[in-house]
């Protein structure tokens, strides 16, 4: 993947942060801006989940991977973990937020399985995912009970325990998109859609994925596939 100096990386973030206050899509903007930025393409898919109350390399076991294969990474150097291509191995990106724990990987990283692995024994995870095929969905597991997974482009479209329990943090989001859209509302575009939920996750864990995350260095851990 082209990489741009790292001068003309920290204009390209500066413009992002400049218009984060009055864009609705700076967060889906701020993660494509790591895509092949010299041909202007996003990057196709991103997977993410927030543990609470995890470390790191709790969080890295809990999903199997080799403890002993840990090595330092950003995900600016290593966008290429959020596509799984059928390999022998997985790559995982693991690295501390405020009281939570942030894993970046692939699609298995937000599995219904791997979100009640990753909330067991009385824990919180929350994750979101978007793909080839367009925005993903939004889940939400505490304690290994889903509590609620809706679509990103249309939260009605939702189920779990408590599908409601996240509504609270919804306030001024805007999700529908194109023909999902209702009440009158206008309709979203999907990179809006994504930013919303990102958005909602900031307000569950206190603070928002961000450029100072992304350009940091975290843990990185191979799963190997049996």
């Amino acid at each position: 993947m082209k990489r741009l100096p790292g001068s003309s990386w920290a204009a390209v973030h500066l413009l992002i942060t400049r218009g984060s206050m009055t864009s609705p899509t700076y967060l889906y903007d701020l993660i494509c801006s790591y895509g092949d930025v010299e041909d202007l393409l996003p990057i196709p898919a991103f997977c993410a989940v927030w543990c609470e109350g995890l470390s790191p390399q709790e969080v890295a076991g809990r999903l199997n991977a080799d403890l002993s294969s840990a090595f330092r990474g950003s995900f600016r150097d290593n966008t290429g973990i959020t596509m799984y291509g059928g390999y022998d191995a997985r790559v995982i990106l693991v690295g501390r937020t405020g009281d939570w724990t942030l894993l970046i990987g692939d699609e298995e990283c937000v599995s219904n399985t791997s979100m009640a692995v990753l909330s067991a024994k009385g824990g919180r995870a929350i994750g979101m995912n978007w793909g080839m095929s367009g925005a993903g969905s939004v889940k939400y597991s505490v304690d290994s009970r889903m509590m609620t997974q809706f679509a990103i482009t249309d939260p009605e479209s939702r189920s779990g325990w408590e599908p409601g329990c996240l509504d609270s943090y919804a306030a001024r989001l805007r999700f529908r998109l194109g023909e999902n859209w209702r009440h009158g509302d206008d309709a979203a575009e999907s990179s809006e859609s994504i930013t919303s939920a990102l958005v909602l996750i900031g307000r569950v864990t206190g603070r928002e994925i961000d450029a100072a995350w992304l350009e940091a260095e975290h843990t990185m851990y191979t799963i190997t596939e049996e």
